[in-house]
């Protein structure tokens, strides 16, 4: 049973969790009641000689690679200090878009310097997590009076958060990680005021078990499942961000994910169409043609998502998101009566992926960690650098883990022939010949030129030195200029 919650964010600098490194960790530890009870954490982290920034990132946080080097501490001590933070017992662990973003960088940091990936959120400590962003997309979709909303130039809602701050007169300094954490901690607190009712209800709701319960689904039968207003980016801000969906199965491939259907709108070509045929359409359309996606999708349970009875929804309500509760009943009627939807369904979401075999690509396609893997690194992570070799393991990926762990942390303990190693990797990633999809020196100059109205004078320079000073370190510099 979670005591505090504590709230936190990410600067990155890009936007993929798993090639791309954290600049910048800020958070703030509160009660249930939203009140501060421990002073704010910030910590910047320094960056590995095989990796470049993005500069577009760099344009979003004005973070210079130079100022986390400058003020930071090495990946390795860093991650630790974040898991310290994060594997507090009785801690829900939360922030604003955490769960599709920050999360998957923690996981990922966690991995790449050896601590468990998953045990912050572990309920063995009494951990969970939640979300603040569905709670406010919740609000937009049924009380639309609770907060000032922004809107695009197309006249379409956001839920950004800078925006949000600004519209509701909340004091943010955005794209800093600590004025992100104390902006969304206040936006919390606003929206629990006007409507504490389904602030707690949302939050109760945000388990595996509880979003069962709500599903009325019990294990694998989804006989009894029953319709249910569901809060998500899966249906656009044009969408309001709502629709109603039916549970059909579960995904079967991945363990904590159901299939669900969207029971708004014309059902008949869904039924009409083979598991196949239902692959093709959301798997081979061409890439933001949703037109032709079947009403078909997933929902990750262990991702808090938002759901709601519909009888606690307003005819008025419905009406106002453009949603004909009828035409849902009716569909969900249709669906329960078509033999074998739930096998459709299901077969319609197997997939075979191909993994990488870069190991540090390897968090969710080489599985976990054997028991006694698991001592060994537990035991590793706490002694100083010189005690970093001659480990044996059970699980392939380990030894080149360790070694670059080395390598980016504490390049005094590689031996010349290790250094000379280190030194080939790098050249490889760094021009594109390992075939990871890290960024490339040429990447990185097109991208200066695609964001160069966007940097400071003395950002770009900095940027640039520091790509400068990574191209002289490697013994074929790649000529490459802007």
């Amino acid at each position: 049973m979670s005591n505090s919650f504590f709230w936190y964010d990410y600067e990155t600098f890009g936007v993929d969790p798993i090639r791309d490194r954290i600049a910048q960790f800020a958070g703030i530890r509160t009660d249930l009641q939203l009140n501060i009870i421990a002073d704010p954490v910030v910590k910047y982290c320094k960056l590995s000689d095989d990796y470049l920034p993005h500069p577009g990132a760099c344009a979003v946080h004005g973070i210079a690679p130079q100022v986390s080097n400058l003020r930071g501490i090495c990946e390795a001590k860093f991650a630790k200090y974040v898991y310290k933070e994060l594997t507090t017992p009785n801690t829900c662990i939360t922030g604003y878009n955490v769960l599709d973003f920050d999360e998957e960088f923690t996981r990922n940091l966690f991995y790449r310097n050896l601590l468990e990936p998953y045990f912050h959120q572990s309920d063995k400590i009494g951990n969970s997590r939640w979300d603040l962003i569905d709670l406010v997309r919740l609000m937009w979709a049924i009380r639309p009076d609770v907060l000032t909303w922004p809107k695009t130039a197309e006249g379409v809602v956001t839920t950004k958060l800078e925006l949000l701050t600004k519209a509701n007169g909340i004091n943010h300094d955005a794209h800093d990680a600590l004025a992100d954490v104390t902006a969304t901690i206040q936006l919390a607190k606003l929206i629990k005021k006007f409507d504490e009712k389904i602030f707690n209800f949302v939050l109760e709701n945000r388990t595996k078990d509880a979003v069962f319960k709500l599903m009325n689904v019990r294990g694998k039968n989804f006989q009894a499942a029953r319709p249910l207003l569901h809060i998500s980016s899966t249906y656009s801000a044009k969408g309001n961000f709502a629709s109603i969906v039916l549970p059909i199965c579960p995904h079967p491939n991945k363990k904590n994910y159901i299939v669900v259907c969207n029971l708004v709108g014309d059902l008949q070509p869904l039924i009409e169409l083979s598991s196949r045929q239902l692959h093709s359409k959301i798997f081979e359309r061409e890439e933001g043609d949703e037109s032709k996606r079947p009403g078909l999708h997933t929902i990750n349970l262990t991702k808090c998502p938002v759901l709601l009875p519909l009888d606690l929804i307003s005819q008025k309500t419905l009406a106002r998101l453009g949603i004909d509760k009828n035409l849902c009943l009716e569909n969900e009627k249709l669906l329960k009566n078509t033999q074998d939807m739930g096998y459709v369904a299901s077969q319609t979401f197997k997939k075979v992926f191909e993994d990488p075999s870069d190991p540090d690509l390897l968090l969710y396609g080489g599985g976990f960690f054997s028991d006694n893997d698991r001592d060994k690194l537990e035991k590793l992570v706490t002694l100083p650098p010189s005690e970093l070799v001659n480990w044996r393991f059970d699980d392939p990926r380990l030894p080149e883990m360790l070694f670059r762990y080395r390598a980016r942390n504490y390049q005094k303990t590689l031996t010349t022939l290790e250094l000379e190693k280190w030194t080939a990797f790098r050249q490889a990633r760094l021009s594109g010949k390992d075939g990871t999809e890290h960024l490339t020196f040429a990447e990185f100059s097109q991208q200066m030129i695609e964001v160069n109205g966007r940097l400071s004078l003395e950002l770009q320079t900095a940027i640039l030195t520091y790509r400068d000073e990574l191209q002289k370190m490697l013994p074929q510099p790649l000529a490459v200029t802007i």
